[in-house]
């Protein structure tokens, strides 16, 4: 089918309709649009912005772009807002064809990362979109979900659940002298189990559990678990991450902590918990990014080698 994408900011009649048409599907007081709208016309920095898709001069569907779309996590801006496409006119690539021209339009105004508040699962990943954290919106009473569209980085790493295949490459890495990173609870010795026991470990998760590792030219240089509790435990789940102290730097961690969060939301997990040691700034300021939040300190948890440091606990609220 054929319809135009169009920037408001190039048809300035066209704000009034606009703003209406907002305001006709989402509810959010016209003025709210039409004051939005204005700014957008005036052209005094790249946000906000919207677009509208029309047909036969008929507008069906829209998309807009603003510094906050009602949550507490402000530094995560700009943020896509308010995609909406006529029900009728649905299913025929125009959501697509909407968000893909607001991030080129943004993009060519010098921003390259946008962020998208949904409660969606499985929609906005077909389009280039992937999940980040979890957020609270302004007076709502249940976490919503954040989703992230960045530039694409060629890192040569890989993602994927681990396999029993996988469990003595894993084994070698959570060795801190073979891994690489000394930020691991279990000491210089490794994980207390045998490459036998990884196996059947990795064979028997469900249900909720699962380990991811991340591989760069075949080798392990990071690995996430997720081990969710049954229903009567709160649904409450525990997440690690392990990377390489070479790839620190390389935004592997964030993407399995992601990966980790979101499964664990659609496991139907309500709360998260991690631990990490006292000292790691970097491994607390990462939980932070994605929602977590410290609770307390937990004196002396990390036993490794002779000595005890502390770690904090953080937990994430999902719903």
């Amino acid at each position: 089918m054929r319809f135009d994408i169009i920037r408001i900011a190039d048809r300035p009649d066209m704000a009034e309709r606009t703003a209406q048409w907002f305001h006709s599907k989402w509810g959010i007081p016209l003025e709210a649009y039409a004051e939005s709208i204005t700014d957008c016309i005036r052209g005094d920095a790249p946000v906000p912005q919207w677009y509208a898709a029309v047909q036969d001069g008929v507008i069906i569907g829209g998309v807009g772009v603003i510094e906050n779309d009602f949550h507490n996590r402000r530094e995560l801006a700009p943020n896509v807002c308010a995609l909406y496409v006529n029900e009728d006119m649905r299913c025929r690539g125009i959501a697509g064809a909407l968000l893909d021209f607001a991030c080129g339009d943004m993009e060519k105004q010098g921003i390259d990362t946008l962020y998208l508040l949904t409660d969606h699962t499985l929609f906005y990943e077909r389009y280039g979109w992937e999940f980040f954290c979890m957020v609270q919106g302004n007076g709502e009473p249940h976490m919503s979900r954040m989703y992230i569209r960045r530039p694409v980085r060629d890192t040569g790493v890989t993602i994927a659940r681990a396999v029993p295949e996988d469990a003595g490459a894993i084994l070698a890495f959570l060795r801190c002298a073979e891994g690489g990173t000394d930020r691991l609870s279990f000491g210089a010795k490794g994980m207390p189990l045998s490459v036998e026991a990884m196996a059947e470990s990795i064979a028997a998760m469900g249900d909720g559990s699962l380990m991811l590792v991340a591989k760069k030219d075949g080798e392990i240089v990071a690995n996430a678990s997720l081990a969710c509790l049954p229903h009567r435990a709160c649904r409450r789940g525990e997440v690690s991450v392990a990377v390489a102290r070479e790839r620190l730097d390389c935004g592997i961690g964030g993407m399995l902590l992601s990966r980790l969060v979101d499964l664990a939301y659609q496991s139907g997990c309500h709360i998260l918990d991690a631990t990490v040691r006292s000292d790691d700034a970097a491994a607390i300021r990462l939980c932070e990014q994605h929602g977590f939040r410290q609770m307390f300190t937990r004196p002396g948890y990390f036993n490794i080698g002779d000595t005890n440091i502390d770690g904090e606990y953080m937990c994430l609220r999902m719903r």
